[in-house]
């Protein structure tokens, strides 16, 4: 039996032994220990920066502070927007019938389907999706900021 494998990780990572090297968005909940901003963090997700494209017509139209380079403190407010934002994402991704649907769902049109079968890719999508909620989840019940920040 055959198993697709994707080129691209379409996955958050949690655990930097996971993963080598940069191009990553480090997304982290909440407050920073120390309360200095610190790469690398413990509690941060990670996902491959090419993979991160989906989301970014929703970020820059957001938060307009967005910096792909550097980084980005989204307050606690614009948190629940963003969340918002990705669960109506999440369900035109679902109900996405043709890859062009898909496209549009995420805003994104260069996705690059690594010759994935459409309901293989919505997976992947759906479970980014439910990655970011989840970290944004975090700052939102402690009512904290949420940072992006580009590797």
């Amino acid at each position: 039996m055959s198993t697709c494998r994707p080129k691209h990780d379409w996955r958050f990572y949690c655990d930097r032994s996971e993963f080598s090297g940069t191009d990553l968005f480090e997304l982290h909940p909440g407050d920073f220990p120390d309360g200095k901003m610190a790469w690398w963090s413990k509690g941060s997700g990670f996902v491959r920066e090419e993979n991160f494209e989906p989301f970014s017509t929703m970020l820059n139209r957001l938060v307009p502070d967005f910096d792909w380079y550097g980084e980005t403190k989204v307050s606690p407010p614009l948190c629940k927007t963003l969340r918002a934002e990705l669960v109506n994402k999440r369900e035109a991704v679902e109900r996405a019938s043709t890859m062009e649907d898909l496209k549009s769902a995420c805003g994104y049109e260069h996705i690059d389907d690594d010759g994935l079968l459409l309901p293989t890719l919505r997976i992947y999508l759906v479970k980014m999706i439910d990655d970011f909620i989840d970290l944004l989840d975090e700052s939102i019940e402690r009512n904290e900021p949420f940072w992006l920040l580009g590797l």
